[in-house]
């Protein structure tokens, strides 16, 4: 008699002695799946008394439940009596209370000695240790455990122990015939082949907690692939979904050699042999892979390299009543054996419904996270307002939450056909591929969808013509690329791959499609944010430039702000302005800027003046309707000279335009050979000219008015120098001509004329000393204006002290230094009002104050004096007040400023008042850029200078 164990295969048969051997199976599989079911039931050690105590109680049901179970198995149940029923569960109980070996041992020999007397009753005892498991869970599953406890954990531990002492008494007594010596050969490989049995049982416990702990569905295959790996050699092993076609499978997992092959993972291939796997529901084993599928016609899949004796082992992934993948493993150690055989097949039956709950977990976590991406998105739109980031953004989003092996995003350029990869995710080290290029009508699925306008799929590359293989990224099998549109306008590509064959659903198009159209909306935002920023920077820009060239009439500090202003605009080092001299007829180099990187030549720029084909060169800019030019120095006639100058070849020229009249040009250069002008920056530069021009003819008409300023007080000071000091010299001549006649015969007249003589000459000197100090006021050397003007007032008030007169000076509001020559006539002006309150105001009491109202600087004299006609004053006439007023009014209309004079002393009310405002002019400092002035060829060539001096002026 044979007996097939485990499941019937058709492909092999392992047969065994009947009897024992197979009924020893029968035990072992129902005792372990006992135990296993029980496994995870909770329990609490409450003791062992209870629980034998229990069984004692429901010996009756328990029996009953064993005898029932007993005859569903065997024939002829009957033979088994109930007394020995009830001995083995009273033996069982007395174990559980006392675990000594001695109990289930006698029990073992008293049924040698009832009951075996045959092989039938070999089988019958075998079935009926098997099934004592069984017995026990049903029966005392009805026990109300709140009235007696049950220890559980005491059953699972002990009732192995008990089953194995009672199996060695059963078959290891003295007394057995030479026949059942056989059977006790036989016994011992039992209990072998039970203890690997339960080894085998525990490996599938700890396997179905194992898939109840995790939702993802590679640690589901790798905790499949290591503990089968515990059971067999898993020499090549490989799981597999079946699809996407009816003869194909697509793999989850492939181990060869221990090694986990990526590359295979996601790739349909033939099912082969599996197929029968599938058709049939069941495991099946061949000891010749190869050969077996030769003899039936079928070809196998080209993931195994060929070896002729490659045992195979396949058993179905089940879920519910369906097959939905194959779990295969071939060895070249030999044949599985049918207990493995038994084993793996469970092992696939309990993964089925943890794959499957993987799956549909990872399709909702997919449909939320499709979700998220779409919010997430949203709010990125709404919040980035930069092209760039948002693109970062989208894509790490993308990777993040779809799993999507690659993503990138292509950005159309403008005015052109390519496609340029501005941003992507997914691929470690593939920064490097950013800036890379394709173009619309070229090859790639890119190219492709940008071409037709609308998105194209390829759930399979390797069968796709438009592919274009990148060598960065070999495991992509499918990729879909979607264009992002702004109406009919092309914005760029959004392009995702996949390292799984049919990896986009038509749920995940659905998605991709409108996280493009919600990309297009995004780019399209910050493009017009982008674009508003930059001209209010521009706007910005040229306003900050036009302040700082209006801060100041000095034609050299406006060209400066003007040069370094151009340069900022355009984002250059090199900048050269010429303007055209006082007869308008030649330009002139005036101001020019090196920064870090320039080439300009600095040794020539100070004399280099454009000839006429120079001239004749840049004659559409140098017109009254002028606009900017991007001039190609290597093609111009003069190339070769200012190109030697500039160092560069392409050069952006830029006219200064005021009311018709062209003042000059800028030049601005870049050193970069391929360098292109763009028409922002023609746009920009051509603003801050425009807005810098009026400045500039400002502060030439400043310089022209400082000029003339200089000859009208150096006509003063000669004037001055003839009515005073020639007059006075010439009287004291003759005072010593006339004492040097009398000197013999009129010796006291004569000395009268030398002491006349001596008080013309101390006059005469003292007006010397006026005149020295009006030109140069040596208080001002060492301090601050403020501080001057204080000092005076001290020095005033030493001075007029005995004839009672003092004063207070005020100058809080006024902090730091003006140039040179507004502090100077502020000073002058300071002591010409005292020195006429001292001599004409017959005063007690003089205020001084010194203050600062936004751009304008404020002095104020007060006195309490007898007080004067201003108009008078203001006439000139000697008799009034001298010089006094009339000087004031003159140093006044030199610094373009104001002045005020009140005074109500002639109509019987006390006190004068006098108010100077000019502009405030701050004193220059040292500039940190290399930078420069260009004097006239007929001025020489000053190296090295800062400041900047306008064609025609003169240095003030």
């Amino acid at each position: 008699m044979a007996v097939v164990i485990g499941a019937v295969h058709n492909e092999r048969h392992v047969e065994a002695p009947a009897g024992a051997l197979a009924l020893e199976f029968a035990y072992m599989e129902s005792f372990g799946q006992a135990t296993m079911r029980d496994a995870t039931v909770r329990v609490e050690d409450i003791g062992r008394a209870e629980t034998a105590q229990a069984i004692r109680d429901a010996l009756d049901p328990i029996r009953t439940t064993w005898q029932s179970l007993i005859a569903g198995q065997v024939r002829n149940a009957d033979a088994l009596p109930a007394f020995i029923l009830d001995a083995s569960l009273t033996a069982l109980a007395e174990f559980i209370d006392n675990p000594d070996p001695n109990v289930p041992a006698g029990l073992g020999r008293l049924w040698q000695q009832q009951i075996i007397h045959s092989r039938e009753m070999i089988a019958i005892a075998a079935v009926a240790t098997g099934l004592l498991g069984e017995a026990l869970k049903t029966a005392l599953s009805k026990v109300d455990e709140r009235r007696t406890p049950l220890c559980r954990e005491c059953l699972m531990t002990l009732l192995p122990e008990f089953s194995g002492g009672f199996v060695r008494g059963m078959f290891g007594a003295p007394t057995m015939s030479s026949g059942d010596a056989h059977w006790y050969e036989v016994s011992q490989q039992l209990a072998e082949d039970r203890e690997r049995r339960i080894t085998q049982l525990g490996i599938l416990n700890e396997v179905s907690s194992a898939l109840t702990s995790t939702l993802s569905l590679d640690e589901l295959y790798e905790i499949i692939y290591t503990q089968c790996g515990r059971l067999v050699d898993t020499t090549y092993f490989y799981i597999g979904t079946l699809g996407p076609g009816p003869d194909e499978m697509t793999l989850g997992l492939m181990y060869i050699n221990g090694e986990r092959i990526r590359d295979y993972e996601g790739v349909p291939i033939r099912m082969g042999l599996a197929r029968l796997v599938h058709e049939r529901d069941r495991p099946i084993v061949v000891e010749g892979y190869f050969e077996a599928c030769r003899e039936r016609g079928i070809v196998p899949p080209d993931i195994v390299p060929f070896q002729p004796n490659l045992s195979w082992l396949a058993a179905p992934i089940v879920s519910g009543n369906r097959t939905i993948g194959i779990m295969a493993i071939m060895s070249p150690a030999g044949p599985f054996e049918p207990d493995e055989v038994e084993t793996i097949g469970a092992v696939a039956r309990q993964a089925g419904a943890a794959i499957q709950n993987a799956r549909l977990y990872q399709a909702r976590t997919v449909q939320a996270n499709q979700l998220t991406a779409i919010n997430q998105l949203a709010r990125a739109i709404a919040t980035i307002r930069d092209p760039q980031p948002l693109m970062r953004v989208a894509v790490q989003l993308i990777h993040d939450l779809f799993g999507y092996s690659s993503i990138g995003i292509f950005v159309s350029e403008p005015g052109s056909r390519r496609l340029v990869l501005s941003a992507q995710a997914g691929i470690e080290n593939w920064d490097h591929l950013l800036g890379m290029t394709l173009t619309v009508g070229g090859p790639g699925i890119v190219s492709y969808a940008a071409t037709q306008r609308r998105r194209y799929l390829a759930n399979d590359v390797r069968l796709d013509e438009h592919y274009l293989a990148v060598p960065d990224i070999p495991s992509t099998r499918a990729e879909i690329a979607v264009p992002i549109l702004r109406g009919e306008q092309l914005l760029g590509v959004l392009d995702i791959q996949a390292t799984e064959v049919n990896a986009f659903t038509d749920r995940d198009i659905e998605i991709i499609e409108t996280l493009a159209d919600q990309l297009a909306i995004g780019l399209e935002n910050a493009e017009l944010f982008l674009q508003e920023s930059r001209r209010r920077a521009e706007l910005a820009l040229m306003l900050r430039i036009s302040q700082a060239a209006n801060s100041s009439l000095l034609l050299d500090q406006v060209l400066q702000h003007v040069a370094d202003g151009l340069c900022d605009a355009v984002e250059l080092p090199t900048c050269v302005i010429y303007l055209y001299d006082e007869e308008g007829d030649r330009l002139l180099p005036s101001a020019w800027v090196a920064r870090e990187g320039s080439l300009l030549d600095t040794q020539r720029v100070s004399s280099f003046i454009p000839g006429s084909d120079a001239s004749a060169l840049l004659e559409h800019v140098l017109t009254p309707e002028g606009t900017t030019a991007v001039i190609d120095i290597e093609c111009c006639a003069v190339g070769e000279e200012i190109g030697q100058l500039l160092c560069t070849s392409s050069t952006l020229a830029v006219p200064f335009v005021v009311k018709q009249q062209v003042l000059g040009l800028a030049l601005l250069a870049s050193h970069d050979a391929t360098y292109h002008f763009t028409a922002a920056q023609e746009r920009l530069a051509a603003g801050v000219a425009s807005a810098a021009a009026l400045a500039l003819e400002n502060a030439r008409l400043y310089t022209r008015s400082h000029t003339l300023g200089v000859a009208e007080e150096r006509i003063r000071i000669a004037r001055e120098i003839h009515d005073g000091m020639a007059q006075g010299l010439t009287a004291i001549t003759l005072q010593l001509e006339a004492a040097d006649q009398m000197f013999a015969n009129k010796p006291d007249k004569a000395r009268a004329k030398i002491a006349r003589a001596l008080e013309l000459t101390r006059q005469n000197l003292e007006d010397a000393r006026r005149s020295v100090l009006d030109l140069r006021a040596s208080a001002l050397q060492e301090l601050t204006l403020t501080e001057a003007l204080e000092r005076r007032m001290l020095q005033f008030n030493a001075e007029h002290r005995e004839h009672g007169l003092s004063g207070t000076f005020r100058g809080d509001g006024m902090h730091g230094r003006l140039s040179s020559r507004v502090e100077l006539s502020l000073y002058r002006i300071y002591e010409e009002a005292l020195d006429n309150v001292a001599r004409h105001a017959a005063a007690t009491r003089v205020e001084a104050e010194l203050t600062r109202e936004d751009d304008m600087v404020i002095l104020t004299v007060s006195d309490n004096g007898r007080g004067f006609d201003p108009r008078e004053a203001l006439s000139g006439r000697r008799s009034a007040a001298g010089f006094g007023l009339v000087a004031i009014r003159e140093r006044i209309r030199l610094l373009h400023g104001t002045f005020s004079v009140e005074s109500h002393g002639h109509d019987g009310v006390s006190g004068a008042t006098l108010q100077v405002r000019v502009p405030f002019e701050p004193h220059l400092e040292g500039r940190s850029e290399r930078s420069g002035r260009a004097h006239h060829p007929r001025e020489g060539i000053e190296r090295g200078a800062i400041n900047a001096v306008g064609a025609g002026g003169e240095a003030g």
